[in-house]
């Protein structure tokens, strides 16, 4: 399919109506919200909304989001994968194989046992970036730079469990797709729970079926009922099987995700250039763990297929043939990779994007939300990780923006005649998938329409 040229009218409208969403979505609080049904702050989130705050010249709000999120790391350092809003009783109340009870922190902040994304440093080098240079940007960076260092304590003490310097993670959660094929293959490895049991017993039996998808939909959070212009369908996501293993995966699940580590190398990085900004010498001991990572990346190539991929560290075995978007997310540590590494990388990243309307979709079956859509915030992760001083990368930059922007473009000419700020998009034929007016949809959008503007 050949798309349509965006015009200049077309991003600016478009900048203008998801600058005007996020605002909306944010009235009494800190940072946008990621949809209606979601009042939690989401630590992954935070690096999109302050790049898009960057991009509209609002620094001043991108560092209260930031403050907001340093002020409720716990005492050890470790960064909360979500921080619980006053209004989820569902998680401030229930603990269960099913949902984990939030815990107050020391601080107050009621947040879930699981840890976010390694992107703080990624975030205040961003804002730091966009402050004055001098005594401005300086006082800013010692300010935060502590509490930065407290989290890569915690990251290296209790996340690099075997001592290679790539971290763990320990949930799903803890990866960009939580339901994706990756942690689909991790979750085989585990156990049968007693749901699982029940699946195999009545897989041909349409009724039970049901009642356990609707049981798992409303004991995991799902929408059962219509909400705004999206209703939760659990087939998006998983299978009940994947489903039953993922609520029973509190203490088995181990995975070194190679997105998640590829992004640590840039967070290393930005926390590097931090120290330089402040004028400080970066510890040893971090300078050496750093240098591990760096150089363990390799451990996540899989000879055979050329690839990065994701691994299963109690057996180290590679997950070459169940990864989806997670090793173009992992260019962001393009600094670890050899330049063969690098080229094959971004070659296959290439050639997904010829068979597709849209660059960077989340992996090869079209329908679900983390195997085959095509995510906003995915595609501005990638965008992050090209340079655009090179043609090549320049032109994939170019097309993976002017994608997201065109697919917002065509939801307002859906039934409703209004953007849905969607949280995917089929990858072949752009029908909006998931919830509507998504936060992180919006900021891309944002940083795409201004980064477009620009050239």
């Amino acid at each position: 399919m050949i798309r349509p040229e965006l015009s200049r009218e077309d991003l600016l409208i478009v900048n203008t109506e998801a600058y005007v969403a996020l605002e909306k979505s944010r009235e009494g609080r800190v940072d946008p919200l990621t949809a209606k049904s979601h009042s939690d702050h989401w630590a992954h989130e935070l690096y999109v909304y302050t790049l898009a705050d960057i991009a509209r010249g609002n620094v001043e709000q991108a560092q209260e989001m930031f403050d907001f999120w340093l002020e409720r790391i716990t005492p050890e350092g470790r960064v909360p994968h979500l921080i619980v809003d006053t209004t989820s009783l569902r998680r401030r109340f229930i603990d269960g194989p099913i949902v984990e009870k939030a815990k107050k922190l020391e601080n107050g902040a009621m947040a879930t046992p699981h840890s976010g994304i390694p992107m703080m440093s990624m975030t205040a080098l961003a804002i730091a970036e966009a402050l004055p240079e001098g005594s401005t940007r300086e006082s800013w960076v010692q300010k935060v730079l502590p509490g930065l260092e407290k989290i890569k304590l915690w990251q290296y003490q209790e996340r690099d469990m075997y001592r290679d310097g790539l971290i763990v993670q320990t949930h799903p959660d803890e990866t960009f797709f939580r339901h994706g094929t990756g942690n689909k293959e991790a979750l085989e490895r585990l156990k049968e729970s007693k749901l699982s049991r029940l699946e195999e017993k009545t897989r041909n039996n349409q009724f039970v079926q049901n009642v356990a998808r609707l049981y798992l939909q409303l004991k995991g959070g799902g929408k059962v009922l219509r909400r705004g212009d999206s209703t939760y369908d659990a087939g998006q996501y998983m299978s009940l099987r994947t489903a039953a293993k993922l609520y029973g995966a509190k203490d088995d699940f181990r995975l070194q995700d190679v997105a998640v580590n590829g992004v640590m190398i840039a967070d290393n990085q930005a926390i590097e250039e931090l120290y330089a900004i402040a004028g400080k010498t970066i510890p040893d001991h971090l300078k050496i763990n750093f240098m591990k990572t760096r150089s363990s990346l390799n451990k996540l190539w899989d000879e055979e297929s050329g690839a990065f991929v994701s691994r299963l560290p109690q057996s180290n075995e590679l997950l070459a043939g169940h990864m989806g978007a997670e090793p173009y997310i992992a260019l962001l540590g393009r600094a670890a990779m050899s330049t063969e590494q690098f080229n094959l990388t971004l070659s296959a990243l290439e050639r997904d994007t010829v068979a597709r309307n849209f660059p960077v979709s989340t992996g090869h079956e079209d329908g679900l939300i983390h195997r085959g859509a095509m995510h906003p915030m995915v595609n501005f992760l990638m965008f992050n990780a090209l340079e655009s001083d090179i043609e090549r990368e320049r032109n994939l930059k170019q097309a993976i923006g002017e994608s997201v922007v065109q697919a917002y473009l065509a939801s307002k000419k859906g039934k409703n005649g209004h953007g849905k700020f969607s949280e995917g998009y089929n990858s072949v034929t752009g029908t909006p998938i998931g919830a509507s007016y998504w936060g992180p949809t919006a900021a891309a959008n944002v940083i795409f329409c201004r980064a477009l503007l620009d050239q």
